[in-house]
């Protein structure tokens, strides 16, 4: 398999870009987010599960009329960056009141920085 450079991410890992959404997507989200079934996840790598934190995995196979929107929206933006790169497993994640700050770059992998 081909190395590709990288895209052009800021120092911090990650560039933010605009989305062009129908308005109705980031509220159907929102209220899909508060409906969803949780886990916990860890923190740290090979760490235990983080009381505070917590993620719904989204099923590809039955996804929302507003994550497939999310998704092709995501997909355009990233092709631009990288033509290597292409977006996997949705999750919903939510972070509870009172956890410690996340290491950046817990959600990369060590080829991609």
């Amino acid at each position: 398999m081909e190395t590709l450079p990288t895209g052009p991410l800021l120092p911090h890992g990650y560039l933010p870009v605009g989305l062009v959404l129908p308005d109705t997507v980031v509220p159907s989200l929102l209220a899909e987010a508060k409906a969803r079934s949780y886990n916990g996840v860890f923190n740290r790598v090979g760490g235990e599960d983080d009381n505070f934190r917590q993620q719904s995995r989204v099923n590809p196979r039955s996804m929302s009329s507003s994550l497939q929107e999310l998704s092709n929206a995501l997909k355009v933006v990233v092709a631009m960056l990288h033509p290597g790169w292409e977006p996997g497993v949705f999750s919903f994640m939510r972070s509870m009141p009172g956890g410690s700050e996340e290491e950046p770059h817990q959600d990369y992998q060590e080829s991609d920085l």
